[in-house]
């Protein structure tokens, strides 16, 4: 786990690493080699219901 906050912690298994080709000046190496590194969640966020209905 790591913990952003004290009521925050994310999942190492949630986390999607990936490294793809960077972006801007540095040469000619930074067009050929995947240098820039990127991350993605793949949690799915899903707002929260209330348990109990309204009584009318």
């Amino acid at each position: 786990m790591i913990r952003v906050t004290d009521t925050l912690s994310i999942d190492e298994e949630e986390l999607e690493f990936t490294f793809v080709r960077a972006s801007g000046p540095g040469g000619q190496n930074v067009n050929k080699v995947s240098t820039a590194r990127s991350c993605a969640s793949t949690r799915v966020v899903r707002p929260r219901c209330p348990t109990t209905s309204p009584s009318a």
